[in-house]
């Protein structure tokens, strides 16, 4: 240790030594020692002893104790107010996150896999983008424009990736002849519930999603097990088929409709049922024939004066309508109007 002994004492004062660096410096008078010395220095004195950190001497803890005891409060006081920014940033980001994803009055969601927003409410204006399943929407402009094919056109507002904040606006086509291609949350919910795979979330239009909406309503005690699962396109055995029943009225634009059936599955017991869907001039499905159906796994057609060409009634054909084939474990089943009673079923055993 180098020693820097430049200064004397005088009279009987106690005679201290700081180390500081390595290096001793003193001799020093107690007022000395407090002017020169920090918090964390040693000092020696032969009252002492020995090196000792300066904060443990009787004589000098008032001082450098009051000393320590400020830097650490000044250091809490930091703390405590960088602890407060951040508490506050976090506070404001979840304050501005929830403002942004706020649910507003009259908030609609799209009800089919994907929606198109327009520049302008025309088909042939500049497309903005798609919107999936599930969007939330609110009207910007109660002034709908109704197009020669009856498709209601509104001034919309889509939430973005940053709430409302990022939000796209654009046209959209929100109904089409009476039917809606938006849903309130709940009647969301509800379709969400019914909906049992992503080829189902693709396929199922508008018409039929709200036919089923309200099957499910009715028949509560369905849900949330039983759904509806669709095929990929390549797949022989559907689960669901449009075809011409005779049932179904003619839309509001003149245009003849099909029927619908599907396939309903509740997977956690492993059983099926057929519905047959026929739909009126507003486009509001009906339920035309119903079938417990646990063996079934494909649905196909009977086009109209087609032969049958299987089991016990090969020579069998329609004329005025098409026919739905269920093809069962063991059997297949013919589903088809007769004209005077309504739809049938009869077995046809290969």
């Amino acid at each position: 240790m180098k020693f820097n002994l430049s200064k004397g004492t005088t009279g009987s004062e106690p005679t201290y030594y700081l180390s500081v660096d390595d290096t001793t410096e003193g001799p020093y008078t107690i007022d000395e020692v407090i002017k020169n010395a920090k918090v964390g220095d040693l000092v020696w004195s032969e009252g002492i002893g020995k090196w000792t950190n300066i904060e443990n001497v009787r004589e000098f803890q008032g001082h450098f104790k009051k000393q320590s005891s400020m830097k650490n409060k000044r250091t809490i006081l930091f703390t405590t107010i960088l602890v407060g920014i951040v508490v506050a940033s976090v506070g404001a980001f979840f304050a501005f996150k929830s403002y942004c994803f706020r649910a507003v009055e009259g908030e609609l969601y799209v009800a089919i896999h994907k929606l198109k927003m327009r520049e302008f409410p025309d088909t042939e204006s500049q497309e903005i983008g798609m919107f999936p399943f599930g969007t939330r929407l609110q009207i910007v402009d109660n002034n709908p424009v109704v197009d020669h094919k009856q498709r209601v056109w509104h001034k919309v507002e889509a939430i973005g990736d940053f709430g409302w904040y990022n939000s796209t606006t654009g046209w959209m086509v929100l109904k089409s002849v009476n039917v809606s291609w938006v849903l309130e949350d709940q009647d969301l919910r509800k379709v969400s519930d019914f909906i049992g795979n992503e080829e189902a979330q693709k396929k199922l239009g508008s018409k039929i999603r709200k036919a089923l909406l309200r099957y499910f309503a009715r028949n509560s005690s369905l849900a949330p097990d039983w759904k509806v699962y669709l095929t990929a396109d390549h797949v022989e055995d559907v689960l669901a088929i449009w075809l011409d029943l005779n049932l179904s009225a003619k839309d509001g634009n003149e245009k003849q409709q099909y029927s619908y059936a599907v396939i309903i599955q509740n997977k956690k017991e492993g059983t099926k049922k057929l519905v047959i869907f026929s739909f009126n001039e507003r486009q509001e499905g009906m339920v035309e024939f119903e079938l417990d159906c646990n063996e079934a796994f494909g649905l196909s057609k009977l086009e109209r004066n087609k032969r049958l060409g299987i089991g016990q009634y090969p020579d069998f054909s329609i004329s005025d309508s098409e026919g739905l084939i269920v093809s069962t474990t063991g059997l297949r089943k013919l589903i088809y109007n007769d004209g005077e009673t309504g739809v049938k079923s009869i077995d046809i055993y290969e």
